[in-house]
């Protein structure tokens, strides 16, 4: 007689069987209890590492749960004058001598005298190509644009906090991309004063464009949009505007216009870095691959495990 039909004859033998293979074992595990097990319940040697090896392991990753923002590690290039035939230049007076003198004839100039960041998007300015004055959001949707420079915080020097005008920076830089998603975006920083403004004791100074500019450093994402520092171009050995480059101690003349269009030729971006994907992802997936890969194999050491304690269970009833 087969153990088949042993087992048939006494059904109740399987109920009992069944129970003691699958719940004894899993109470050990959850208990953490473990009990010298009956013959027919233990895993033969051979089977042993096969059945517990065969679990699922965690795959550990190097990978931080929150990974820093990474440092921007794009390639400035030296450009040519047409290379700013599709830029938008947004500022106050320091633009406006830009836009007079650094000969980018054929890019666009949103600019005037005591432009700041609260009002760019309110004011009403002289463009070129326009018969009336227009505001920021009518040239945004007249042209596109491959590449728009910001430079504006002098005037905002006193207002707020330098919070308050970070937060603002942000909303216009947001309200830039929403517009022109195709546009890189510069913001250079706040030029220093010369020595004889600053220690003039008034609230245009270089302590606080200093703390201004480590604010704005913090919108560079590397991708989309650059944070240009034209400061060390212009300083002195003290870190303030070198009076060689200004006649009255915040804007630069007509002649230091050359040094700033020398600075943007040779920041140029031809090419955008490329998204990576996520690292975080990457250990989810890999334990996921992990698990269906070993399911065959842990049912597989399962079967054994059931075939092996009733060929025990047929062994001694035989001897009987």
């Amino acid at each position: 007689m087969t153990w088949m039909e042993k087992i048939k004859k006494m059904p109740y033998l399987l109920l009992i069987l069944c129970s003691a293979v699958f719940m004894i074992p899993l109470f050990c595990f959850r208990t953490g209890v473990f009990v010298q097990m009956p013959f027919f319940l233990q895993t033969p040697p051979a089977l042993q590492a096969e059945f517990y090896c065969a679990q699922p392991q965690k795959i550990q990753s190097e990978a931080p749960a929150h990974p820093e923002q990474p440092e921007s590690v794009v390639s400035y290039v030296r450009v040519e004058e047409n290379y700013f035939d599709d830029a938008l230049f947004i500022g106050d007076s320091r633009t406006v001598g830009l836009r007079d003198y650094s000969g980018f004839q054929n890019a666009t100039y949103f600019a005037d005298t005591g432009l700041n960041i609260w009002e760019v998007y309110e004011k009403q300015i002289s463009v070129a190509g326009y018969d009336s004055k227009i505001g920021l959001d009518r040239l945004l949707k007249d042209y596109s644009y491959g590449k728009i420079y910001i430079m504006l915080g002098i005037n905002e020097l006193g207002r707020g906090t330098d919070q308050s005008f970070l937060g603002q920076y942000r909303t216009v830089i947001d309200s830039l991309r929403a517009a022109q998603p195709q546009a890189t975006i510069f913001v250079q920083s706040i030029l220093h004063v010369s020595a004889e403004k600053d220690a003039a004791g008034t609230y245009i100074n270089n302590a606080a464009i200093n703390s201004r500019n480590a604010y704005l450093k913090t919108v560079e994402d590397g991708k989309q949009v650059f944070y240009l520092d034209l400061n060390p171009i212009f300083d002195d050995v003290q870190g303030k505007l070198d009076s060689q480059y200004t006649n009255d101690g915040v804007h630069l003349k007509v002649s230091s216009q050359a040094l700033w269009r020398e600075f943007l030729q040779s920041h140029g971006i031809l090419a955008q870095p490329q998204e990576e994907e996520s690292a975080e992802l990457q250990p989810k997936e890999a334990v996921l691959v992990k698990e269906e890969a070993e399911e065959p194999v842990f049912s597989a050491a399962l079967e054994k495990r059931v075939r092996y304690v009733f060929d025990k269970i047929e062994q001694e009833t035989n001897k009987k």
